[in-house]
């Protein structure tokens, strides 16, 4: 279970990156330019479109720290471990070992695989 824990590691650093990220591009392109002139709106609406892009990842990070803690989480952690793979050279790296915790790594893969019952499914869905 350690790589599972470093993985959630470094989920919540890159949480910590991406909402720094996004509340800097709202900061510096987003707030000062809202009631200016026609010819700055490009600078806010880029500003408004990179923090919110990066800071639905920093939610989307912060969740996956939570669910993969709990059994949970292979699926949003596969889609934001493929969009970030292009992201050279952190953003690859973190791909890959997410890919490797989440489908490779033996010990791992029976956490999240879902052959044991979770708390809150049923006993009787759980035993089929």
């Amino acid at each position: 279970m350690s790589s599972l824990n470093v993985l959630r590691g470094m989920n919540l650093v890159l949480s910590a990156i991406a909402g720094t990220v996004s509340v800097l591009a709202l900061m510096t392109w987003t707030y000062p330019y809202l009631d200016a002139e026609r010819t700055s709106q490009l600078a806010a609406f880029t500003g408004a479109t990179v923090g919110g892009v990066t800071g639905v990842l920093a939610i989307a990070h912060r969740v996956l720290v939570f669910r993969l803690g709990r059994g949970r989480g292979r699926s949003l952690q596969t889609l934001v471990a493929l969009c970030l793979i292009l992201t050279f050279p952190i953003g690859t790296f973190y791909a890959a070992y997410a890919l490797y915790v989440c489908w490779a790594n033996p010990e791992t893969r029976r956490h999240l695989g879902g052959t044991e019952a979770r708390p809150f499914v049923r006993p009787t869905l759980a035993r089929t």
